[in-house]
């Protein structure tokens, strides 16, 4: 009897680990990632200048969240009506995909 009592308070144990590792991996998965603004407007003033609009100036917020595959915007002034550019980071070390970069 004492041997089914060990062996059930080990396994709830064991059990009581593993959902701790889990939790541990989510908050690194959720961890939030920083790039800075000005380099990201740099790089989409230059990607605009090829779609067209050679005087289109960019103006990101001091911070970007770096969000994988996730829509962004920043402001636009130069680009006829356009107001927004809207773009996707294609890693998460800030890397912008410049195919995703559309003025509106």
């Amino acid at each position: 009897m004492r041997r089914r009592l060990r062996a059930a308070a080990l396994v709830i144990g064991l059990l009581a680990l593993a959902g701790c590792g889990r939790l541990n991996r989510a908050a690194t998965i959720n961890q939030v990632t920083l790039t800075p603004g000005a380099p990201a407007a740099t790089a989409l003033q230059q990607q605009l200048a090829q779609k067209g609009f050679p005087n289109a100036r960019v103006s990101c917020a001091k911070s970007l969240i770096v969000n994988v595959g996730t829509r962004t915007a920043c402001s636009l002034s130069g680009a006829g009506t356009n107001s927004t550019v809207r773009f996707t980071f294609s890693s998460s070390d800030g890397a912008i995909d410049l195919a995703s970069v559309k003025a509106s």
